[in-house]
């Protein structure tokens, strides 16, 4: 079976932009590891200078440049060039992950599967900024096109299908996704107090509500440590959390660590004692599927499709993003109970094992792609 993956795909593949780019990066190397599949992975980055192939571990990468424009003429000008791209490709079967790649492969005139890493016109709904605002509705456009225009959909979590049943006829296929393998063999070596989050910082990751929480913990935890992992993505925003933590004297306390490797991400993990993701919006966050792997429990909001991942009182807690006190309560107990963060983390990885491996989600995956041409 011939396959093309149409998708965020990362130029520097030992750090990843975001966890779309983490998801595809490890299914391509699931579906590469396959006997009967020759999978190719076309993507637009604008790291590339130029055009170019590139052959990354025996995969077949095409990186489209992408020129330093805002993104409505980006958006359109991008699909038009991955379209062509996969015309002249001709694979059997597209996978866009993302609508614009899916948007691509339909209007190639080739079957097409569109994976959904996002619910768009809820992530819509936190952004207040008017440029935020338009770029959304260009995404909602290309959304609609790609969930009317395909006949299966992979969807990232079983919230996915809530939200976009109604809007389509196209058939639903819950896969989760899948993770660097390596994360299932960290090992535990918790620094107490020591709190981790991962994820990029702008306002739907809600990292202001996150240092909120720190600062009450450390009424009664004076030496906790918060570590944030993650680019950032809205540099006013991430100014607005350095003035809050001058402004309540949390220099010793925050650690903002930048864009992380998978490699400092595994150590960061070691060392934690939980995850924490309070986050406004998710779909299914890899971030959470990691620290799941690597045995450690984890405290997020309920948002969107966190629930499928995080099992209430089992593998970790959530609460409402706006529920702080909640939060604390949640992240004070479990600091306070190292036998409890023991079983959550235990149970948390042993579930972990049965569903993000790369071997089991390829294999789901190719089965979605034969139906498909079964029934093009």
């Amino acid at each position: 079976m011939r396959v093309v993956l149409a998708q965020q795909y990362p130029f520097e593949t030992n750090k990843f932009p975001g966890g779309v780019h983490t998801a595809g990066y490890y299914l391509a190397r699931g579906l590469q590891a396959m006997d009967d599949v020759d999978v190719r992975v076309v993507t637009v980055s604008g790291q590339a200078q130029q055009d170019m192939d590139r052959v990354d571990e025996g995969l077949r990468v095409r990186f489209l440049s992408e020129p330093k424009v805002r993104v409505i003429p980006n958006m359109t000008r991008n699909i038009k060039r991955v379209s062509q791209q996969l015309r002249e490709l001709s694979p059997e079967i597209v996978n866009g992950n993302l609508a614009i790649y899916a948007v691509a492969g339909l209007r190639a005139g080739l079957p097409t599967v569109f994976t959904v890493h996002g619910v768009i016109h809820r992530e819509a709904q936190v952004f207040t900024k008017p440029l935020d605002r338009i770029r959304y509705q260009l995404y909602m456009k290309y959304d609609r096109e790609a969930i009317t225009g395909v006949r299966h959909v992979i969807a990232t979590s079983p919230y996915v299908v809530k939200e976009y049943q109604a809007r389509t006829d196209a058939k639903f296929h819950v896969i989760d996704n899948c993770i660097d393998e390596r994360f299932f063999s960290v090992t535990n070596r918790e620094e107490p107090d020591r709190l981790l989050f991962g994820g990029v910082i702008y306002d739907r990751k809600n990292v202001l509500g996150l240092l909120e929480i720190a600062r009450r913990l450390l009424e009664t935890r004076p030496n906790l440590r918060l570590r944030v992992a993650g680019k950032v993505l809205d540099e006013a925003y991430y100014q607005q959390c350095l003035a809050f933590v001058n402004e309540h004297g949390l220099e010793r306390n925050v650690d903002f660590l930048g864009q992380s490797t998978v490699e400092m991400m595994m150590e960061e993990l070691s060392l934690a004692t939980m995850l924490l993701l309070p986050s406004k919006q998710e779909t299914a966050p890899l971030i959470i599927s990691e620290a799941l792997s690597a045995g450690k429990p984890v405290v997020a909001s309920t948002a969107g499709g966190i629930e499928n991942l995080v099992r209430d009182g089992e593998t970790g807690c959530v609460a409402d993003w706006r529920d702080n006190d909640r939060f604390v309560e949640c992240i004070d107990r479990l600091l306070g109970d190292d036998a409890l963060r023991a079983r959550m983390g235990q149970a948390a990885r042993e579930e972990a094992v049965r569903r993000f491996s790369k071997e089991a989600v390829a294999a789901q995956t190719v089965k979605v792609y034969e139906e498909a041409l079964s029934n093009k």
